[in-house]
C-alpha cells in the first residue's frame, strides 16, 4: 500500500513539473533565480479556462518568487477572454497571447518590453501601453481585428515592422516625435492607413509610405524637413521593386533610410548638405564622412571612380546597374560586402588600385570582364578567391620621359611609346594650369590613328600626333590619358609646354594695316571680335594674326 502511495505521488509531482514547468494553482510557472514566469502547458497545450488572475508571487517548495515575465503561456489558448497582469510582470515575451481568445488585458506600468507577436490575432478592442515600455516586437499586435485606436507613448522610439498589419478596424494612430523609424507593413491595411490620400503618408517625422501608383519619371524633392527617416519599403512594392522613381532628395534631419538598391530606373539620390547622417556626390549614396559607398543608382551609367575617401563597398552598392561600364576601385577600400556587382550587365572593366585582393565579401561579376591591377599583383589577384575569373592584367606605368612634345609657332608634336595593355589614348589640351578650360579633347586607338569608337588593336610602333591651330607665344597644359577597355583611363601624364613667339613680328608687320575682319579657326567671318576664346583676325596688308582671349 505504502509503494501505491509513493508511486501516485512520483508521478504527480513528474506531472506537475513536466518539461521544467511547475504547476501552482492552476497556472504553470517556469522558475530562475529568485523569479518566475509563467508558463505554457505541457507539450504545448493550451489554458482551458476564461478568466486569469497571475498573482505577483508564487511559492513553489517554501521558496516565493517574484512573478516577472509572461513566456508564450497563453497561446493558441482560445478559452482564454480576460488575463489580469501583476505589477511585477516586467515583460510580456513572444507569442504570449498568440491566437487567444483574449478580449481584455490591463498591461502593468512596470511593462518595458512587448514581445513579437505577443497579441497577435486576439480579440482586443482597445489597449492602453503604458509609458515604461520601450519595445515592441514585430507583429505585436497584427491582425487585431477589434482593435479601433491605439496611442504609442513616448517611450518607444521604434515601431517594428508589421506591428499593426491588419488590425482592420484601426483607425486612430497617434503616434510621437520620440519615434525615430517605422518597419514595413506597420500600418498596413489599418483603417488610418486605407483612409490616407495619395502619395506620400507620413507617421508621426516618419516617412512611412507612398501610397497609390507613382508616376512615371517621379522626382522627389519635397520631402518634409521635419522626417527623421523613411520606411525600408516606403517606395516599393511588396518585392522591394520600383521603376518609375529616377531621383530623391534626402532633406537634413533623416537618420534612417531603406534601400534603394532595388530601384530601376533611379538615376540620382541627393542629400541635403546639412544632414549629419548621409551625404551624396553625383547623384551617388554615402554615409556622412564619405567612407562607406551605401548606393550606386541602378539607372546611373558610364565610368565610376570612387572617391579615395571610400574605405568599405556596401552590400549590393552597384546591384544590378546594367549601364555601368567601369569602376575604379582606389586602394582606400578595406571591406567589400555581399554581392557587390550583382547583375551589372553592361560592366566590362574593373581598376583596382589595391595591391592586396579584398576576399572578405562575395564580388559577383559576369565572366570576362577585364580586371586591371597594380604592377606585379597579377599573381596574387589570379590565386584570390573572388578575382580569379576576371580576365587580369596589369596596370601600365608612365611617366614625363615617355612623352616628347616638339612645339611649333601655332602646332605641337607630341610623340609617346605604346603601352601594354592600352586599347586606346586620349589627349586632352588645357589654357590653364588647373585644367579647368579645356582647348582640345583627342582620342585615339592602339595605333594612335583619331577615333571616335575605340578598334581594340594592339600597337607596335611610336606613337604621335601633330596638335594644330594653336597660339604663338603660349603657354598650354596637357594630360595623356592611357584608355583601357570600355575607355576607361588607366594611367595618366600631365605637364606643359610652350609655342613659340612670332606675334611681335606680325604686329610689326601691322603697325601701318589696319584691321578689315575677323574670323573663325575654321574660316567663318565674325561680326566683331569675340570677348573669349580663339580666332583669327585679317589686316588691309593681307596679313593674319592668330589670338587667344
Amino acid at each position: 500500500m505504502k509503494k501505491k502511495v509513493f508511486l501516485g505521488f512520483f508521478c504527480l509531482l513528474l506531472c506537475s513539473q513536466a518539461f521544467g514547468q511547475t504547476l501552482v494553482n492552476g497556472i504553470y510557472y517556469n522558475f530562475s533565480g529568485t523569479t518566475a514566469s509563467v508558463a505554457r502547458p505541457p507539450g504545448g497545450g493550451t489554458y482551458a479556462v476564461s478568466n486569469i488572475v497571475i498573482p505577483s508571487t508564487v511559492t513553489n517548495s517554501g521558496i516565493t518568487y517574484s512573478v516577472t515575465r509572461i513566456e508564450d503561456a497563453f497561446a493558441f489558448s482560445s478559452d482564454v477572454t480576460s488575463v489580469t497582469i501583476p505589477e511585477s510582470v516586467k515583460t510580456i515575451g513572444d507569442n504570449a497571447f498568440f491566437l487567444s481568445g483574449l478580449m481584455s488585458v490591463n498591461i502593468p506600468s512596470n511593462i518595458t518590453s512587448i514581445g513579437e507577436s505577443a497579441f497577435e490575432s486576439t480579440k482586443i478592442t482597445e489597449i492602453d501601453i503604458p509609458s515604461g515600455v520601450v519595445s515592441i516586437g514585430k507583429k505585436a499586435f497584427q491582425f487585431c481585428a477589434n482593435l479601433t485606436s491605439i496611442t504609442i507613448p513616448n517611450s518607444i522610439t521604434n515601431i517594428e515592422e508589421s506591428t499593426f498589419h491588419g488590425c482592420g478596424q484601426l483607425a486612430t494612430i497617434i503616434i510621437p516625435e520620440t519615434v525615430m523609424s517605422i518597419g514595413n507593413n506597420a500600418f498596413y491595411n489599418t483603417v488610418w492607413y486605407n483612409n490616407q490620400p495619395d502619395g506620400i503618408v507620413y507617421a508621426g517625422n516618419v516617412l512611412y509610405k507612398y501610397k497609390g501608383n507613382m508616376p512615371i519619371n517621379a522626382i522627389i524633392d519635397t520631402i518634409k524637413e521635419t522626417t527623421v527617416s523613411i520606411t525600408p519599403n516606403a517606395f516599393t512594392d511588396n518585392y522591394y521593386r520600383n521603376n518609375n522613381l529616377v531621383a530623391i532628395t534626402i532633406p537634413q534631419n533623416v537618420v534612417s533610410i531603406g534601400s534603394f538598391c532595388w530601384f530601376s530606373s533611379l538615376v540620382a539620390i541627393n542629400v541635403e548638405s546639412e544632414n549629419t547622417t548621409f551625404s551624396s556626390e553625383n547623384g551617388v549614396l554615402f554615409d556622412k564622412n564619405k567612407e562607406t559607398l551605401i548606393c550606386f543608382p541602378q539607372k546611373k551609367s558610364g565610368n565610376y571612380v570612387i572617391p579615395s575617401s571610400i574605405k568599405t563597398i556596401a552590400s549590393l552598392a552597384f546591384n544590378y546597374c546594367s549601364d555601368l561600364i567601369s569602376v575604379t576601385m582606389p586602394s582606400s577600400v578595406t571591406s567589400i560586402n555581399g554581392s557587390v556587382f550583382q547583375g551589372c550587365s553592361g560592366l566590362v572593366s574593373i581598376i583596382n588600385l589595391n595591391p592586396v585582393p579584398l576576399n572578405d565579401g562575395r564580388v559577383t561579376l559576369n565572366p570576362g570582364v577585364q580586371l586591371y591591377v597594380p604592377t606585379g599583383k597579377k599573381n596574387d589577384y589570379q590565386n584570390s578567391t573572388y578575382w580569379q575569373y576576371c580576365n587580369i592584367v596589369e596596370l601600365p606605368e608612365i611617366s614625363e620621359n615617355d612623352i616628347v612634345i616638339t612645339p611649333s609657332d601655332e602646332n605641337a608634336l607630341i610623340e609617346w611609346q605604346p603601352f601594354d595593355n592600352a586599347e586606346g589614348y586620349r589627349i586632352i589640351i588645357y589654357s590653364d594650369e588647373a585644367h579647368t578650360d579645356t582647348i582640345f579633347i583627342l582620342e585615339f586607338d592602339a595605333d594612335g590613328e583619331w577615333f571616335n569608337t575605340i578598334s581594340f588593336r594592339s600597337a607596335s610602333a611610336n606613337l604621335s600626333h601633330t596638335i594644330e591651330n594653336l597660339q604663338g607665344g603660349t603657354d598650354y597644359f596637357y594630360t595623356l590619358e592611357i584608355l583601357g577597355v570600355g575607355c576607361v583611363m588607366l594611367a595618366s601624364q600631365s605637364g606643359e609646354f610652350t609655342t613659340e613667339n612670332i606675334t611681335g613680328i606680325l604686329e610689326a608687320e601691322s603697325v601701318l594695316s589696319e584691321v578689315i575682319g575677323y574670323y573663325s579657326v575654321l574660316g567663318t567671318k565674325l561680326p566683331k571680335a569675340p570677348e573669349k576664346g580663339m580666332y583669327i583676325v585679317l589686316y588691309s596688308n593681307g596679313t593674319t594674326q592668330k589670338i587667344m582671349k
